[in-house]
């Protein structure tokens, strides 16, 4: 068994060691919730930054699918008044109504996605 004289310390503690040690740790604590507290909103400003982006982008993609729906719909409408002129050959016939099937198919996709994003 150890005497109590081998749990004092070597050297004595000054007396205000102790009160400016806890001084300090309370402060470091304090340091610390701020720290963390820092941290949360920096946190929140990055999220709301990232949000704010991906609206952006899905803004200007929405317009391009406008853009893009714009353009398959006066392709189309070229397309319905070659196929109406009948100054067409009978074997051109049948590429341009594809054409026109695709270019149609293209127009409702590209109104689907500007919906959406709508």
């Amino acid at each position: 068994m150890l005497s109590p004289a081998m749990h004092a310390p070597a050297h004595p503690v000054p007396s205000g060691y102790l009160a400016e040690l806890r001084g300090h740790l309370a402060a470091m604590i304090a340091d610390f919730r701020r720290l963390r507290n820092f941290g949360a909103i920096l946190k929140t400003e990055v999220a709301e930054d990232i949000t704010a982006d991906a609206a952006a982008e899905q803004g200007r993609v929405g317009r391009l699918a406008y853009t893009a729906e714009q353009s398959d719909l006066e392709a189309a409408r070229l397309l319905r008044e070659t196929l109406a002129d009948g100054h067409l050959a009978a074997e051109e016939i049948p590429a341009l109504r594809l054409a026109l099937r695709h270019v149609n198919r293209s127009a409702a996709r590209d109104h689907q996605i500007t919906e959406t994003l709508a």
